[in-house]
């Protein structure tokens, strides 16, 4: 339910942001003349003038299917490479690497970042004063010692809801890999505790914590 709801959000802001580039380009978009199949004619058969409005229309379309097939891609989990290499042995037209990062880092990485903290607002005011279960894990980036990230992730018992994530790098804990989880921990209870109350912790077999 999240992830739909994220997806609407971001085909809103799509949608906002290609109808503030095409208020700023009107006048381009407006009465433009075309030349049918590249003919130079002038027969008002294959020389006219589109609708008002057809190529705003067409751009909107086009804008909003770049950011969506983008967000689609991210929030998969999927890999660009492929997912465009499945395109290409299908025919499918996909958007370029550099459009799909451009696109990633403006629009998509911001817009997650606003929706995530507006939903955990909206969490951690649902609950109010009551006692707090809170179950906890970390999740590194890769198995053993070679670690480089450690993505911690605090979650609600009663209603299985998130609460919190706090992503640690290795070199904040001397490169000690074994270390990262105790530190996010300590860094999601210290953001839990200034607006909930937070009565039982519920870990792994974890040595570190």
């Amino acid at each position: 339910a999240t992830q739909t709801a994220l997806c609407s959000y971001l085909e809103v802001s799509a949608g906002i942001l290609a109808v503030i580039m095409l208020l700023v380009y009107r006048r381009q978009f407006l009465d433009v003349p075309y030349r049918y199949n590249g003919s130079a004619s002038t027969d008002t058969k294959v020389l006219g003038v589109l609708p008002r409005g057809a190529i705003a229309r067409i751009l909107i379309h086009f804008f909003i299917n770049n950011c969506l097939m983008a967000a689609s891609l991210l929030l998969s989990g999927n890999n660009y490479s492929k997912v465009a290499l499945l395109c290409q042995l299908f025919g499918l037209f996909h958007i370029q690497k550099t459009t799909y990062y451009q696109t990633q880092r403006r629009y998509l990485c911001p817009t997650i970042e606003r929706f995530w903290c507006e939903e955990k607002t909206a969490v951690l005011g649902e609950i109010g004063h009551r006692a707090l279960v809170v179950c906890g894990d970390g999740r590194n980036d890769s198995p053993g010692h070679s670690a480089k990230y450690c993505q911690y992730t605090t979650m609600d018992a009663a209603t299985n809801k998130i609460l919190d994530l706090q992503i640690v790098d290795k070199r904040e804990v001397n490169l000690k890999s074994v270390q990262m989880e105790k530190l996010g921990l300590q860094r999601a209870l210290d953001t839990l505790a200034s607006h909930v109350n937070v009565t039982e912790l519920v870990t792994d077999a974890s040595t570190s914590i």
